[in-house]
């Protein structure tokens, strides 16, 4: 290696100037294999940031030595030094989307970061004939790594598809020609003309489920459609214990299962069908690894509980207990359609296990089937089911008039449930708040709740969705509100208050700092639904139109309180999204009209999607989402009359 002729001095790594970098080369090169692996731990730590997925000055320097010890059969850790080039040259892409975006970066100095790695592209590039050399190596993750790179940097002049399509119908070890035929589909995918044929042959023809696995997924990036023996490879493969693929350059990094669900084309139909079939297996241990994965699918694509529901309710005839846990525990996340096969959870509900009986009455609850309520009901006299029992009753908050006698006599004695983290009585406080007028009848025992001093704020949040009609509790709110109550039960008092008597003065001398501060979510909720009664804030909430942080909040509780389109629109249409507050500002301006037309495209998205758009943070989130879309649904066609 010519290392003496650069001047290091003037290059810069990780952690400073660059002149250790020819010892580590040199170092790197050494016969002891102890010390050159130390000496590539160094290369990696100085030349690549993992975090940020940064390059420095020296690194595109660097990048031809790389490629020189990588291409020496003595060199020790050879495939190491080719995920080094790799991760090298990928730094570009995170910075390049940046730059599309204006540049706005936290990086210091961004624009020299991106020349860097620029430079550390092209220099990888120029590797492209020792790369292809390699593709004949003796060690099969030499192969393999250099594949890889080929694949994602195609080189100057010659097209490495048509080597890397022969190397790889070539290739004995199953991992490696697995991993060269995903080379091939990420190679290809870019292209007009794709080798659809080539890999067709190869998933009809291989031996091995890996490599047929690889080239249903190179097929699926290619956007070609899967048969059923793909979905079947596949789904065998993300069920499989072990596999070929473990730790080869495309699954290493994200692990196997992940990578197979994320490297399927972005199409629904694909991701569900291969679902599908990971769940028909006969073997109680391959089941039990398919069925989290079915529900990874199924809340991702909005169309995966009507067709996945199906699937999973029939693993639950399964005589492992295991199996009938795992499958419950997967059904209960499936939102409105749990409906659809609410006959075959109801057969569940006497299983001897008491998860699983628990997790079908809890299912049937969250779609308001009466036939869960006699195990809500018995739940409340003596928890003893792992049922989240608030979010049961928020589900059957239509059998309401039944369920008062139980949950009355419940919050007169409250009792927590050993099978479950968090206070029981804060869930069913907090489970009480969907009901609305009709926890009306539960006056005098949420009073009761309050006087004893337990779960507070979950109580007088609760009192304050009853409006006036909780006036009976006015007297015990004001109570909290002294200044050395405790500051969360105080600010929970004061919302309830306001709600109640409907008189922002004495509220917002316990939250007037506070909204000063900025604005929660459940506060933006909280000043919409009290419309003009919050107009004392007005003055308040305006400070935050500006805010990038409050913005859309101060927008929609604004436009609630003041009907003042013209002030609120900018900020209203900027904040569409599928979240909690994006949703509100979609309403108001499905209310706002015609003039809200520029907001359509990014309401038509949240309606149109085939994703699951709302986040993982929600309660029940297929029902949250699907609620989304429909309120999208509705404003769009408010917005178009």
């Amino acid at each position: 290696m010519n290392l003496d002729g650069i001047d290091w001095r003037r290059l810069k790594h990780a952690y400073g100037r660059a002149t250790a970098i020819p010892r580590l080369l040199r170092e790197a090169a050494s016969d002891d294999a102890g010390q050159a692996g130390e000496a590539v731990e160094r290369l990696e730590s100085v030349l690549w940031e993992t975090e940020e997925a940064m390059v420095y000055s020296a690194s595109p320097t660097v990048v031809p030595f790389l490629a020189e010890l990588a291409a020496a059969p003595r060199t020790h850790h050879r495939p190491r030094l080719l995920r080094l080039m790799f991760d090298i040259a990928d730094a570009v892409w995170e910075l390049e989307e940046i730059a599309a975006l204006g540049g706005d970066s936290d990086l210091l100095n961004f624009p020299a970061q991106l020349e860097w790695a620029r430079a550390a592209r092209t220099a990888v590039q120029a590797q492209a004939p020792t790369l292809a050399r390699l593709l004949e190596d003796g060690d099969p993750e030499v192969r393999a790594e250099a594949a890889r790179i080929l694949a994602r940097f195609p080189g100057h002049g010659s097209d490495p598809l048509p080597a890397l399509q022969d190397r790889a119908a070539r290739e004995e070890d199953v991992g490696t020609a697995a991993s060269m035929i995903l080379s091939v589909g990420e190679l290809a995918r870019r292209r007009r003309q794709r080798p659809v044929a080539w890999l067709r042959e190869r998933l009809r023809a291989a031996r091995a489920r890996e490599v047929r696995v690889a080239a249903g997924v190179a097929l699926a990036r290619c956007g070609a459609g899967l048969d059923d023996a793909a979905c079947e490879a596949i789904g065998a493969e993300l069920r499989a214990e072990r596999s070929a693929l473990d730790d080869q350059p495309w699954t290493s990094s994200q692990g196997r299962a992940e990578f197979l669900l994320s490297a399927l084309s972005d199409d629904a139909d694909t991701h569900l069908a291969v679902a599908v079939q990971a769940l028909r297996t006969t073997d109680s241990a391959e089941r039990l690894k398919a069925l989290p994965l079915a529900g990874e699918v199924m809340l991702t694509w909005r169309a995966g509980p009507q067709t996945l529901l199906p699937s999973l309710v029939e693993l639950c005839a399964d005589p492992e207990a295991s199996v009938r846990i795992a499958a419950t525990r997967q059904i209960v996340q499936g939102g409105p359609r749990i409906a659809d096969v609410a006959d075959r959870l109801a057969e569940l509900l006497d299983d001897p296990e008491a998860e699983v009986s628990g997790n079908a009455a809890w299912a049937l609850s969250l779609v308001g089937d009466a036939r869960a309520i006699p195990t809500v009901t018995a739940e409340l006299a003596e928890p003893r089911l792992p049922i989240p029992i608030g979010r049961a009753l928020e589900g059957l908050r239509g059998a309401a008039q039944e369920l008062i006698p139980h949950v009355a006599a419940y919050l007169r004695a409250p009792r927590q449930n050993p099978q479950l983290p968090g206070d029981t009585l804060i869930g069913v406080l907090i489970g009480l708040r969907s009901w609305g007028p009709r926890a009306l009848p539960l006056l005098p025992e949420l009073i009761g709740v309050l006087e004893r001093g337990t779960a507070v704020p979950a109580c007088a949040w609760t009192l304050g969705t009853l409006g006036s009609a909780a006036a009976a509790a006015v007297p015990h709110l004001r109570g909290l509100l002294e200044p050395d109550a405790d500051p969360i039960a105080r600010d929970a008092a004061a919302w309830a208050l306001w709600q109640i008597t409907g008189d922002a003065e004495e509220p917002l001398r316990v939250l007037g700092e506070g909204l000063k501060g900025g604005l929660s979510d459940h506060a933006v909720e909280l000043l919409c639904g009290l419309g003009d009664r919050a107009a004392p804030v007005v003055k308040l909430i305006r400070r935050h139109l500006k805010s990038s942080l409050y913005g859309t909040g101060a927008a929609c509780a604004l436009y609630r309180i003041t009907g003042d389109a013209e002030r609120t629109l900018p900020r209203l249409i900027e904040g569409v999204e599928a979240t909690p507050v994006g949703m509100l500002a979609v309403q108001c301006l499905g209310d706002i009209g015609p003039a809200a037309a520029p907001a359509l495209a990014a309401i038509e998205e949240i309606a149109t999607s085939p994703r699951v758009l709302a986040t993982r943070i929600e309660k029940d989130l297929i029902a949250t989402d699907l609620a989304y879309r429909d309120m999208a649904v509705a404003a769009a066609e408010r917005i178009r009359r």
